[in-house]
């Protein structure tokens, strides 16, 4: 069996694998059978395998420590619909009263770390999607004949600029009944090159430095305040309280900037 992660879509649910697991920021857990994996469509899915270790490690990736508590708990019901897992119906118990029916589990340092790791791994996922939307949209105004022929463009005006006497017969067929010139038309290809390519420079640049950041972090707590940071996704009152974010009785004021991307 294999645990995988893919992006969800409503229109689109693959035979081969189960019920989801676990849902998270356009993203589904679910298990495959090794038998299924060879005729499984992983790209169309935008699916990866992960390891088991972190596919059991969603269980903990919001359990953080409520206001006044000094011990992270998980709060367990046992399903009623046949499961051999519990559903998970509260992050955290802070006091007696919230224990009636429930089996409460202490996070060990262990799983406070694969908490952490799974929500690391979702932001690495979207910030992945968010950068290849981009780029895209760096080509989208592009025609398919200009883009068809520009490497080979590119290549012929990267030979003439070093000897004008080099066959070039792409540029020479596309300055034909023109007034623009070979030079001139190879001078304008280059240029445009090196204007894409500093774009995609930036765009690389951006998500490297947010790559970053997500690497920089550990644990449940630190991970999602920084997918708050992010993503405009609010940690509960709690956390952000105990992170200064947020004055215990006041509640915070949330304005429409705050939510989605925030980079």
């Amino acid at each position: 069996m294999k645990y995988i992660l893919y992006k969800m879509s409503k229109q689109l649910t693959p035979w081969e694998i189960g019920r989801s697991i676990f849902d998270d920021c356009g993203y589904s857990l679910t298990t495959l059978e090794d038998a299924d994996a060879h005729n499984f469509d992983w790209k169309k899915y935008k699916a990866i395998e992960i390891t088991p270790e972190l596919g059991t490690s969603f269980i903990w990736c919001q359990c953080t420590i409520r206001e006044g508590a000094s011990t992270r708990y998980k709060k367990w019901q046992p399903s009623a619909i046949g499961e051999s897992r519990p559903s998970i119906i509260s992050h955290l118990a802070g006091n007696s009263s919230d224990l009636s029916d429930s089996l409460l589990h202490t996070l060990t340092a262990d799983e406070v770390f694969a908490g952490g790791e799974w929500n690391k791994l979702i932001m690495n996922r979207v910030v992945q999607d968010i950068f290849d939307s981009r780029y895209i949209a760096l080509n989208i105004h592009d025609n398919e004949l200009e883009t068809s022929t520009f490497a080979t463009q590119l290549k012929e005006a990267i030979a003439y600029t070093a000897d004008d006497t080099a066959s070039v017969p792409l540029l020479t067929a596309l300055t034909d009944g023109r007034t623009i010139t070979v030079a001139e038309l190879a001078a304008k290809v280059i240029n445009a090159s090196d204007i894409y390519n500093t774009k995609v420079a930036v765009l690389l640049l951006e998500q490297k430095k947010i790559q970053d950041q997500i690497k920089a972090v550990s644990g449940i707590d630190d991970t999602l305040l920084l997918k708050e940071d992010l993503f405009g996704i609010m940690v509960d009152s709690g956390l952000a309280i105990s992170s200064g974010r947020e004055v215990s009785g006041v509640q915070r004021e949330s304005t429409d900037d705050k939510y989605g991307i925030q980079f």
